[in-house]
């Protein structure tokens, strides 16, 4: 059966959760503030019945609903959560910029008369359409444990694919997990980055402190962290060393289809000044802009 998969792709990173009564209604993250009040005006009326829009609108009842609305709107417009939701999103927009950019190579890339190896690469490549779909969810929504598993299976893949390139037949490829020795050689950093991943995605006891919290004088303060936003933000970082891993070695197996080189020498060894890598450093100094300017406002508070 032929599914046109991309009718069924949603880009999470770029939605936002509402809620009508217990329900939750996921629209674009441009949604106005006057577009959730007709639409929940709209659902009003349906649970009702015998009733208009107009009528719903101009009902006591929902005008209080909007003004306490208003007042959320306004909260959130002042909020550190917005300060913070602000710069995530600046890591969104780069993200899909760089993902995006390469993706575009890859699809007028005609791989009939290529090699096994090099159509297996291409392959992967596309493949990694899901993983980062799968990874702006997650980090929209705050799941930083689950986002470590998912950075881990893209760099397996991504070493997949670069070791892939030098082989001839698919009995010589290499599993994932042994690949990574062999892309050490062109990006050494992603050792230790993967070492982290994998001490993060399996829980032991080394990582009880990082999955729950507890308060020794009060023992019903204590649970189980399912989602952080000041975590998501460390996800971001390794996701932006993920993402430039992603742009070297797309660069490096597919040389000749690329004419404009961002990140890889005509040797085929890494630039030092690459857009992808510049990035991680600025958005590592914003995040801590931001964290020492909130601090100092708390104390101020205090």
């Amino acid at each position: 059966m032929d599914i046109k998969q991309d009718i069924y792709s949603i880009d999470f990173a770029k939605t936002k959760v509402i809620w009508f009564a217990d329900t939750p209604l996921i629209v674009p993250d441009t949604f106005t503030f006057d577009q959730e009040k007709y639409v929940k005006a709209a659902l009003r009326t349906l649970f009702f019945g015998n009733t208009s829009v107009d009528n719903i609108l101009k009902n006591n009842y929902f005008k209080d609903h909007v003004e306490m609305m208003l007042e959320h709107e306004r909260d959130y417009e002042k909020s550190e959560l917005k300060e913070y939701d602000d710069l995530r999103n600046t890591f969104f927009q780069f993200q899909e910029k760089i993902y995006l950019k390469y993706k575009q190579v890859l699809g007028n890339i005609n791989f009939e008369e290529k090699s096994i190896a090099y159509s297996h690469c291409g392959i992967i490549y596309k493949k990694l359409d899901s993983n980062f779909s799968a990874l702006r969810m997650l980090i929209k929504y705050d799941y930083i444990y689950e986002c470590y598993a998912i950075i881990r299976q893209i760099i397996e893949q991504i070493a997949f694919a670069y070791d892939t390139q030098f082989r001839n037949e698919i009995e010589d490829f290499q599993s994932p997990t042994k690949s990574i020795t062999k892309l050490k050689e062109f990006y050494p950093k992603i050792g230790t980055l993967y070492g982290e991943l994998s001490s993060k995605t399996h829980i032991d006891s080394s990582q009880f402190p990082n999955h729950f919290y507890a308060n020794l004088k009060n023992k019903e303060d204590a649970g189980v962290i399912l989602r952080s936003r000041e975590k998501t933000f460390l996800i971001c970082h390794q996701a932006l060393i993920m993402l430039d891993l992603y742009a070297c070695v797309f660069e490096h197996i597919f040389y000749d289809e690329i004419n404009d080189f961002s990140c890889i020498k005509k040797n085929k060894t890494l630039l030092k000044k690459r857009e992808t890598r510049n990035y991680i450093n600025v958005f590592a100094k914003d995040y801590n802009r931001l964290i020492k300017k909130n601090h100092k406002r708390r104390l101020t508070f205090q």
